[in-house]
């Protein structure tokens, strides 16, 4: 999968290179046709002074001859070839171009004009090209990121679509304690639990407050698929931004639905109408007050509507009552706003979203302040939110309208959170979102993007790479993995190692030996150990090096499970090759986290002793270990209960007030 652009400057490419009468010139005319395709490109690949002098050369229009004389245009021909060579899909090689590019390289290798590491580069590409072709691997089904993400508390409302815990405390009396209640006695004992009731019954915000308290009480909880649930093990859980579905780690399919329905006192709808009310502007009487509760039949979504009529109305200087029925509320907000603002909120409706970026809806002035009282905005992150999904209802219809999402976030404020609002409601338009980002890879918004698609629809990334090389992809992980795009980066990797597996043989063997490596460490950064710990089970490196990484992600992993013994087996044997290796910054850190499996193996003493030692060690080392120094510094304050003053001494020598004072040094 490559850009409109691109892709037609790859087949101009191919069909001149898979040609038998072949001629250099021939990739100057590609160039020169799709310049303004791939200007883009090749100013990310080499800045935008290389991109000016090779523009510049095409500019020339030179002849064969004057192409075979000048070592200037067979610079820039090596440029041009190289781009085609990292972008190729297999599904554009041939036997003919692979014997030509052959061919080139030698003569630009015999110009001097192709640096060590760069033929190297050719040459690796070029193996990889001919054994798909050789055993017909043109394109690899499968491959897909672990559907999941870790989250913060403060990320819950963007993840759930519900806004609201960004601008007011959610209200906790007994009704919501007892569904809180309720709901965490089923997780406790591994069992799934589905809240269930009408439009606006709380759902929503109890989903929200159960995970919040889950993540107080010292859960690790991820949005994705309550599926993967059963691969994890502790105090985890999984919930579907889609729904109102919480799986606890381990379980197998036990499930239990929860009615939520009039579960709220009426204190609490009265609480939650005066800390909205107050919020927003709306006086409510005592009158009023009671009119809220009454008509609600406990339906806080009732009464977060009915205080957007009210508000609707006193922004219109208008009198107006409570509606004692949830029809009759809904036909009061279409009567509320501007026909023309209420066709696009119907039309907005269908996509069933809970929040949306906030470009996607475009408001004339005369509509802007109704539009912006009908929906939360939260500008941090770009996104809107309608009120309660009873004040959506309000607006839905029945039938289908056309949207392009992509221009929307690709450029809001925030285009994974963005994606993620509309995937987590849409999930058939992942394939577009993705086909388009992956078109613009030079463009930073697309990563975020994949990274949400990856997250939400995995697989479909995969499906859309199937045919590129796996060198294409292992580039993609690299700026994958320094965008924070980790959910990428895993489906990747994921996919490059089903390709190699379906070449066999040994002559890539290593590569698919560091990759498995590589994916097992973006899945132990990504909190997902477990995952980590089946992708390297039964896994025996040749390389001494690969062998080192392995153990260490094993003993890492096994201790995120508090499987210490485990744990400290594989760092034991992670330190043995760390330290014939000679690597210090290897060599510690191992040792920091044996101190931690000697901790949770209940052998104190000897944690205490070695904590001192390597803290010792370090406050003489180079400034260049200060991290593992206050790492180790943290540890071994936690464990003997005062500061080393040394360690203040050597953060203090190297430069770093920062980590002297979040030490303690200055107190």
């Amino acid at each position: 999968m490559t850009s409109m652009g691109l892709g037609e400057y790859l087949e101009c490419c191919a069909k001149q290179i898979g040609n038998k009468s072949f001629s250099l010139e021939g990739i100057l005319d590609c160039a020169r046709l799709h310049w303004d395709s791939i200007a883009g490109i090749f100013t990310s690949l080499y800045g935008s002074k290389r991109a000016e002098e090779i523009y510049s050369v095409l500019n020339q229009g030179l002849k064969l001859g004057e192409v075979e004389e000048s070592h200037e245009v067979f610079k820039v021909v090596s440029e041009l070839l190289e781009v085609f060579l990292g972008s190729l899909d297999m599904t554009l090689a041939s036997p003919i171009l692979v014997s030509n590019l052959e061919m080139i390289l030698n003569i630009l290798v015999e110009k001097g004009i192709m640096p060590e590491d760069r033929r190297r580069l050719w040459e690796r590409i070029l193996l990889e090209v001919k054994l798909r072709l050789e055993k017909n691997v043109l394109w690899v089904e499968g491959g897909s990121a672990t559907p999941l993400i870790a989250l913060s508390d403060e990320d819950l409302p963007w993840a759930l679509g519900y806004l609201w815990p960004y601008f007011l405390d959610q209200v906790e009396g007994k009704g919501v304690e007892g569904v809180l209640k309720e709901v965490q006695s089923s997780i406790y004992e591994g069992i799934a639990v589905r809240l269930k009731g009408t439009p606006g019954s709380g759902k929503l915000a109890l989903t929200y407050l159960t995970l919040k308290h889950l993540i107080t009480e010292g859960y690790l909880v991820y949005a994705g698929d309550p599926n993967y649930a059963q691969l994890l093990s502790g105090d985890k859980v999984v919930f579907s931004p889609r729904g109102y579905y919480l799986s606890p780690a381990g379980n197998k399919g036990d499930i239990k639905e929860i009615d939520v329905s009039g579960r709220l006192t009426l204190e609490e709808l009265k609480e939650i109408a005066l800390r909205i009310g107050a919020w927003d502007g709306v006086k409510i009487s005592e009158s009023m007050l009671g009119a809220l509760v009454e008509h609600s039949g406990g339906n806080p979504g009732f009464v977060e509507a009915a205080l957007l009529h009210l508000a609707l109305c006193e922004m219109s200087q208008r009198r107006c009552e409570v509606p004692d029925s949830m029809e009759k509320l809904k036909a009061k907000l279409r009567a509320d706003l501007p026909p023309a603002l209420v066709e696009k909120l119907t039309n907005l409706s269908l996509i069933s979203a809970r929040c949306f970026p906030t470009g996607l809806l475009e408001v004339g002035e005369d509509e802007e302040d109704f539009f912006n009282r009908v929906f939360l905005k939260y500008d941090p992150l770009g996104l809107y939110s309608w009120r309660s999904l009873v004040s959506r209802e309000a607006f839905s219809r029945k039938i289908a309208f056309p949207y392009n999402p992509y221009e929307v976030v690709f450029s809001s404020e925030s285009p994974f959170h963005s994606a993620w609002s509309l995937l987590s409601s849409s999930p058939r338009i992942g394939s577009y979102v993705a086909a388009k980002a992956l078109s613009e890879l030079y463009e930073e918004q697309s990563y975020p993007l994949l990274e949400a698609v990856v997250t939400l629809s995995p697989g479909t990334v995969a499906r859309l790479l199937r045919s590129s090389t796996v060198y294409r992809l292992r580039v993609l992980v690299g700026v994958a993995e320094k965008m924070g795009s980790l959910a990428l980066a895993e489906e990747l990797l994921s996919l490059s190692t089903n390709i190699l597996k379906s070449m066999g043989g040994e002559v890539l063997a290593e590569e698919l030996e560091a990759l498995t490596v590589e994916l097992a460490e973006i899945q132990a950064k990504r909190l997902l150990p477990e995952l980590a710990l089946r992708t390297l089970s039964g896994f025996s490196p040749r390389d001494e090096s690969l062998r080192l990484r392995s153990e260490w992600i094993r003993g890492a992993s096994l201790l995120n499970i508090s499987e210490y013994e485990r744990a400290f087996t594989h760092l034991q044997e992670a330190l043995r090759l760390s330290q014939e290796g000679n690597s210090r910054r290897e060599t510690y850190s191992i040792r920091i986290l044996i101190v931690d499996a000697l901790l949770g193996m209940g052998r104190r003493d000897e944690a205490v002793k070695e904590i001192e030692s390597i803290v010792k060690e370090l406050v003489r080392a180079e400034c260049t270990l200060v991290d593992l120094l206050f790492e180790a510094a943290i540890r071994e304050k936690q464990l003997k209960g005062k500061n080393n003053y040394a360690v203040c001494a050597s953060l203090t020598r190297c430069g770093y007030p920062d980590l002297a004072g979040s030490y303690g040094c200055f107190s």
